[in-house]
């Protein structure tokens, strides 16, 4: 079990598998992480992921629909103004059967956008819920 309080730190342990407890508390006004929900079980390819990320995040209408551009937008966020962000992507085990590849891809680019939050002292934080 995943606890709000650890996903409203920043910390390099950003990419987490299990359920979550406590998420509302996350939303509260003194915390003020952003939380955004994707259905794994829904995502069946590259192009899924990438535009349920973008539909999640709001990305503005000039992303490319690519990793690069997703990484970008996720070093931006400007659009989104938050003391943090928390990605959980529900039924994980469905999205990690039908698109392993863009799995991968999605955690080696939440890194690095997660570094940069880092340095800004916003957490970023992924969740594989099963």
């Amino acid at each position: 079990m995943i606890g709000a309080r650890r996903l409203s730190t920043v910390t390099w342990d950003c990419i987490h598998f299990g359920s979550v407890d406590g998420v509302g508390t996350l939303h509260a006004d003194e915390i003020g992480i952003a939380v955004r929900w994707l259905d794994g079980s829904t995502i069946d390819s590259k192009d899924a992921l990438l535009s349920q990320l973008a539909s999640a995040f709001q990305f503005p209408s000039y992303f490319g629909h690519n990793w690069d551009a997703a990484e970008e937008c996720l070093r931006d966020l400007g659009w989104l103004p938050a003391n943090g962000y928390v990605l959980i992507i529900s039924a994980a085990l469905g999205l990690w059967h039908s698109s392993p590849e863009a799995t991968g891809t999605l955690i080696e680019v939440w890194l690095s956008a997660a570094a940069w939050w880092s340095e800004l002292n916003k957490p970023f934080h992924l969740v594989f819920s099963w």
